[in-house]
């Protein structure tokens, strides 16, 4: 979205139906599950507006959470057979062939009521990851797992709900370059709000405050894509920076070098 999509508040319900951008098969490309076969279910809206946020979450299709699971089905039987394995899918999607791992990601997922769909997941022994800005709640189950990516507002990371604590499994912090924002440090608050995930400073003081929060969480370092393989290339220096100095583990979007969604 670049920054263009509309900033949504919360929306109180039951959470039976949820606002569905997309539900596709593919590998996890980040984070603590990198590399597991996985269900994704794309949320629509976010509560926050990134400039450099490259994905579409905007528009939606509402659909009932039982119809979610039967879609699940569906998704990954698309996925897996069109490897032309020579095993395929039975016609009744035996469950046994799903992947354990469902990840809700978005946009900001707790944007809705998300608590349902995770105990429906949970109940046919899934490993349930939702990927999150952190900053809102809804009441969700005791086994389900946040991997959150804070973001920054005016120079400083946005404060984590306090209800999320314990669902928090890892954190993963974007990295870019100082060299690609040098020009517009001055001017970085009004024309690109990425520069300041170039300032170290300002991730040290974030670290220092998520370590309190979740001191057993792991740390993740991602960089930024750009869309510009110079741009990419420091930022993959810079991240590695960081990974070193802050003894964190590096993350890289492996779904774009493998050209899968």
């Amino acid at each position: 979205m670049f920054g263009k999509n509309k900033k949504l508040k919360q929306e109180i319900t039951n959470g039976q139906i949820l606002k569905v951008k997309k539900i596709f098969g593919t590998l996890q490309a980040e984070g603590p599950y990198t590399g597991y076969s996985a269900v994704f279910i794309r949320l629509s809206g976010c509560n926050l507006s990134c400039d450099f946020c490259d994905t579409e979450f905007e528009d939606y299709e509402l659909i009932e959470i039982l119809e979610i699971y039967e879609l699940i089905k569906k998704k990954f039987s698309d996925w897996y057979n069109k490897f032309d394995l020579s095993e395929k899918l039975d016609e009744k999607y035996n469950l046994n062939n799903l992947p354990k791992l469902i990840v809700i990601t978005g946009g900001e997922p707790f944007r809705q009521n998300i608590g349902p769909l995770c105990e429906l997941l949970l109940k046919y022994q899934h490993i349930v990851q939702i990927e999150s800005n952190g900053t809102l709640y809804y009441d969700i189950p005791k086994n389900t797992e946040i991997v959150c990516s804070p973001k920054i507002n005016s120079g400083c990371y946005w404060p984590i709900n306090s209800k999320l604590v314990n669902n928090i499994i890892a954190f993963k912090f974007l990295i870019c370059s100082k060299k690609n924002y040098i020009e517009i440090k001055e001017k970085a608050n009004q024309l690109n709000q990425i520069y300041y995930y170039s300032d170290l400073k300002i991730l040290k003081k974030g670290l220092e405050i998520y370590k309190k929060q979740v001191p057993n969480s792991k740390i993740y370092f991602q960089p930024i894509d750009e869309n510009n393989s110079l741009k990419n290339k420091e930022n993959i220096n810079a991240t590695i920076k960081a990974v070193t100095e802050f003894n964190g583990i590096l993350s890289l979007q492996i779904h774009k070098l493998l050209e899968i969604e």
